[in-house]
């Protein structure tokens, strides 16, 4: 009971420290809204630094992978939404994920990956305060947007699996989520193993990560760039 009550109480304050600090963030985005522009261009090809994400000598310094919503649909599909964030000293990468699975129906998956880079991490010490000052006046942030579609009569055209059951993730997730809310999360189990999931979890969002990247793509509509950047100018 007493460890319950000061459980409690560290809530509390957490929250209203959280409280504080969004009002603070809030204040702040205002007035950085007031002197900032923002410019958005589509490109032919995908700007995300991909050798930075795969740059093993620099460390993971913060990972996370976010259910913002998820829904059985009355037993007839499974539909979440994704928010995977990984943060690097020379750049932050975050990919949302829309998945939708409507049993016997379709399988439709909508991924934005967004890529913002620091730098190459190499600065001479005679750049620094250059780069500082760069990075404070302008921020270039990459967006990549893919689009996944099939119907389920149509899933055998590209070697997947008819079976639900091989689709189905929604019981390892919950199970996963009751596993996590016992488990200390710390910075180390994430570097190395990019989340708290258990083994069985991995390799089945492994799999099906693996079949979702043989769904067809379809086309975007004309208002959404495959490809582009948004520059931000403080």
């Amino acid at each position: 009971s007493s460890s319950s009550s000061s459980s409690s109480n560290s809530n509390r304050n957490h929250k209203v420290n959280t409280n504080v600090n969004v009002a603070q963030a809030i204040q702040l985005l205002r007035e950085a809204t007031d002197t900032t522009t923002t410019t958005s261009t589509s490109t032919s090809t995908s700007e995300i630094q991909y050798h930075q994400l795969k740059d093993k000598s620099q460390p993971i310094l913060y990972f996370d992978d976010i259910n913002l919503y998820e829904d059985d649909m009355h037993d007839n599909g499974y539909v979440s939404l994704r928010c995977k964030i990984r943060v690097m000293p020379t750049c932050f990468f975050l990919l949302l994920t829309l998945f939708v699975r409507v049993d016997h129906v379709l399988i439709r998956v909508r991924e934005v990956r967004f890529f913002c880079s620091f730098g190459d991490g190499n600065n001479d010490n005679n750049d620094k305060n250059n780069n500082k000052k760069k990075k404070m006046e302008e921020i270039k942030i990459c967006k990549d947007v893919c689009w996944r579609e099939c119907k389920w009569d149509t899933l055998n055209e590209y070697n997947l699996p008819h079976n639900v059951k091989l689709w189905r993730i929604e019981e390892d997730e919950f199970n996963d989520i009751n596993i996590n809310n016992n488990i200390n999360i710390n910075i180390n189990n994430n570097i190395n193993n990019n989340n708290n999931a258990p083994r069985q979890q991995q390799s089945v969002q492994q799999r099906i990560h693996g079949m979702i990247q043989h769904l067809p793509q379809v086309d975007l509509p004309i208002s959404i760039p495959m490809y582009s950047t948004s520059t931000f100018t403080f």
